[in-house]
């Protein structure tokens, strides 16, 4: 839409007037372009959805880079970009514009994919062993296992003992947020500048809503401190599925005591449900990672909440929503929506 069609528009819309001098046709012509657009306090908006209108191509540019690269350097594809333009904004040929931009991109196309790997971490002697220092593609437990639980009275967080057998096909059904929790590991990576080298990543089963925490070391007062702080934000979830070593699991349950005080314990591995979960949320967490690592090795953590962000207000195939509007009941605001 060029300039002068958008101030013809929104004045019709304003006062009812034509330009002077507007023959019958063009009267006609600008009925006929208001009829899909409304004026809400000063702003025009296409009327399906209420789309913000952007008439300016250089102003439509710039929203498409907030969306399409984060604060983090992360690079979303085009189903992603496009879903999240186009649910706020509106201009003629939106749709097309985003996929000539993405595809002129060079850092989509130049991108370096960073291995990663999660790690099982491996106990031995007591201490929480390093891994080597290569780095890997991410891999996870997959193996078929079966759970048995109890439940602590003592307090919110369940107590659950895990037993390795062949079968275990009892559906996982969240019937609220934070219900059960997945975590695992990843590391090492590019050592930042503050020492951190892992990173302990929790996801929300019902809503897909992830957090993720900067380590120096894998060692299970670490991840216990990040678990402390998942559940001074969410509170305690039913159960926590961790695909790690019981060894570790204990060490981990023993730090968490303390602090709780009681006896918890947490699961000891992924959940079946859990492993299909972090396969599919792996290689959206694992590509946004390998664009922040790459391009800023010595200082990813200081831009880790905002990669968390666009992860958290993108809309996730599985759910058709995103994990932020499961949670708070709204879409974010970003700040190109701000009047």
């Amino acid at each position: 839409m060029n300039p002068d069609t958008y101030l013809k528009i929104r004045r019709y819309l304003s006062q009812g007037s034509y330009p002077q001098g507007a023959t019958k046709a063009d009267k006609y012509s600008i009925r006929r372009r208001a009829a899909v657009y409304i004026l809400d306090e000063g702003a025009l908006y296409y009327r399906k959805g209420k789309r913000l209108v952007v008439y300016d191509k250089e102003e439509a540019k710039q929203i498409f880079n907030e969306y399409h690269v984060s604060a983090a350097d992360a690079h979303c594809g085009i189903v992603k970009t496009r879903n999240a333009v186009c649910k706020r904004f509106y201009w003629p040929g939106v749709t097309t514009d985003i996929h000539k931009w993405v595809g002129e991109c060079l850092e989509c196309q130049s991108i370096i994919a960073v291995k990663l790997e999660t790690d099982s971490i491996p106990i031995e002697t007591g201490e929480c062993m390093e891994s080597q220092a290569s780095v890997s593609t991410i891999k996870e437990e997959t193996d078929p296992t079966s759970l048995k639980s109890e439940e602590c009275m003592e307090s919110q967080l369940s107590v659950v003992t895990i037993e390795k057998t062949e079968t275990d096909t009892t559906p996982l059904e969240a019937s609220q947020p934070f219900e059960f929790v997945g975590m695992y590991l990843i590391g090492k990576v590019a050592k930042t500048k503050t020492g951190n080298k892992f990173i302990c990543v929790m996801v929300d089963y019902y809503t897909r809503w992830s957090e993720a925490f900067a380590l120096p070391s894998k060692t299970a007062a670490n991840v216990a401190g990040c678990i402390m702080k998942f559940f001074y934000r969410f509170g305690a979830p039913k159960r926590i599925f961790i695909g790690q070593s019981q060894e570790f699991i204990n060490k981990l349950n023993k730090v968490l005591c303390k602090s709780l005080g009681g006896q918890h314990r947490l699961c000891a591995r992924h959940y079946p449900q859990m492993n299909e979960l972090f396969e599919k949320l792996n290689e959206t967490v694992q590509k946004a990672l390998s664009e922040l690592v790459s391009q800023r090795p010595g200082s990813w953590d200081m831009d880790l909440d905002a990669m968390m962000f666009v992860l958290r207000t993108k809309k996730q195939n599985t759910t058709e929503f995103s994990p932020f509007f499961l949670l708070f009941g709204i879409e974010a605001r970003h700040p190109s929506e701000i009047p």
